[in-house]
């Protein structure tokens, strides 16, 4: 499930490079949905993160549990003609990440609030399995009660939430 503001997000000035960040849930709760976040991953990159990605625009990867874990994988720069392989990288490291414990919200929600208030544009995907509860932005409320609505059949189905939050002139 990508969960989207109903505001529209205002168009970004064409000298930015924009920011990409992907943060991925390690809890034990994600291990049976690797295969749906490796589809994901792959399907965002093969549609350009559905053409919001631009060349040359930057893409992180985190990792979380209990603790925030940056700087395992190097920023990648986009480039169109490399769409499988930065997406094989990425799903590669979600394969090789060790899955146990419980994932808390509150290990990266400071990190990625100070992010986006240092960055001109920045787009944040979350990959989570939906416990647990986003504090921090705008949108905390909407987000908790999507993950509680649909958190079991996510769960039946061994899918994966995506949340999507977008960062304009340091502000959600």
């Amino acid at each position: 499930i990508i969960l989207t503001s109903a505001a529209p997000a205002q168009p970004a000035a064409d000298t930015v490079n924009g920011r990409f960040l992907l943060i991925f849930d390690t809890s034990s709760g994600m291990k049976s949905r690797v295969p749906a976040t490796q589809y994901a991953v792959e399907r965002l990159f093969l549609s350009m993160m559905n053409g919001q990605l631009h060349p040359e625009d930057g893409i992180g990867v985190w990792a979380f549990d209990r603790k925030l874990r940056t700087g395992q994988l190097p920023l990648q720069r986009w480039v169109p003609q490399d769409a499988a392989t930065i997406a094989s990288k990425i799903t590669n490291f979600v394969i090789h990440q060790h899955y146990s414990r419980s994932a808390r919200f509150d290990a990266i929600m400071p990190a990625v609030n100070n992010l986006v208030r240092s960055s001109q544009r920045l787009t944040v995907l979350i990959f989570s399995d939906g416990s647990g509860q986003i504090k921090g932005t705008p949108y905390d409320e909407a987000i908790n009660s999507s993950f509680k609505q649909h958190e079991r059949a996510l769960a039946n189905a061994k899918a994966t939430f995506i949340v999507v939050l977008r960062g304009q002139s340091g502000q959600y």
